[in-house]
């Protein structure tokens, strides 16, 4: 899912500032490396 307009302005010209990749969620806390390894990644970039 990307977004095509700017939440602040509503402007339609945007760019990826910064690519973070793919990131797990926040607050998993995971103590197994089993766990770790199956932790789902989603793509997290920046707009601009």
């Amino acid at each position: 899912m990307s977004r095509t307009v700017c939440r602040g302005c509503e402007s339609d010209n945007i760019e990826i500032f910064l690519d973070l990749g793919k990131m797990p969620l926040a607050g998993g806390f995971l103590s197994s490396m089993e766990a770790i390894a199956k932790e789902k990644l989603y793509p997290l970039p920046v707009h601009l």
